[in-house]
């Protein structure tokens, strides 16, 4: 983990010193990843399909979305073009090239929900669904990065319910092998093993290897790391 910088501990450093240096700043987190990495989400509301495309802002070293990134809503075959102006856990707030924002919440590859009055390229608007349906959608960064949903997590985030439980992030798995231990694969890449503590719905997570530990909030089915990645549980092993 020292040898990879913007792997997933060591953005966690990179992120509080940018906290110091642009405070009252939105500047977002996350680990690496190419520029021109996208990320796509989709959804339908009363028979139309809604498709999110985000792409990286190139200047950044973030692999998840975050603000400064740019995005694509498709309405069928309407379309809203602008930048991602927040991100908080797993919604986005987003800025029209020409309107007022709207946010769209994600889960998964799915699209849950959009709320607020959607401008639209060329002028109009449209008003938001509300509640989707979320489904399809894909990370082009690896055929084997699936993190959907695959069921609910029930059962409260204590060590015994965590244990042997698989969650999955945009290029990460997080597999708790114990009540105390944990497995993080990169997707194609090495294997980082660690220890957990929790607290309620606080998780910090710790890399055997060393490096700053990675704080993280449960909700749902999802857990909101420190360092910009979402988290979405999978299964019991």
């Amino acid at each position: 983990m020292k040898k990879k910088q913007f792997g997933f501990f060591g953005i966690a450093v990179l992120v509080a010193a940018a906290m110091f240096i642009t405070a009252g700043c939105d500047t977002g987190s996350g680990g690496g990843g190419g520029s021109g990495t996208t990320v796509t989400y989709t959804g339908t509301a009363s028979g139309t399909t809604y498709t999110l495309t985000i792409t990286k802002n190139t200047s950044k070293a973030a692999y998840t979305p975050q603000a400064g990134d740019s995005y694509v809503l498709t309405i069928g075959g309407q379309k809203s073009s602008g930048t991602v102006q927040s991100v908080s856990g797993g919604t986005f707030t987003l800025k029209p090239a020409s309107g007022s924002t709207f946010t769209a919440t994600v889960s998964g590859s799915g699209i849950t929900g959009i709320n607020g009055t959607i401008a639209l390229d060329g002028g109009g608007t449209v008003p938001a669904p509300g509640t989707m349906t979320g489904g399809g959608g894909d990370d082009d960064s690896s055929d084997d990065d699936d993190s959907s949903g695959g069921g609910n997590f029930t059962g409260g985030y204590t060590p015994q319910n965590l244990n042997n439980t698989v969650w999955k992030a945009t290029g990460y798995s997080l597999t708790f092998t114990s009540t105390t231990e944990y497995l993080l694969e990169e997707i194609g890449g090495p294997k980082h093993p660690g220890t957990y503590t929790v607290s309620g719905t606080a998780i910090t997570l710790t890399d055997s290897s060393g490096g700053s530990p990675v704080t993280g909030t449960f909700s749902g089915n999802t857990l909101v790391t420190s360092n910009g990645y979402i988290f979405t549980y999978q299964r019991r092993r």
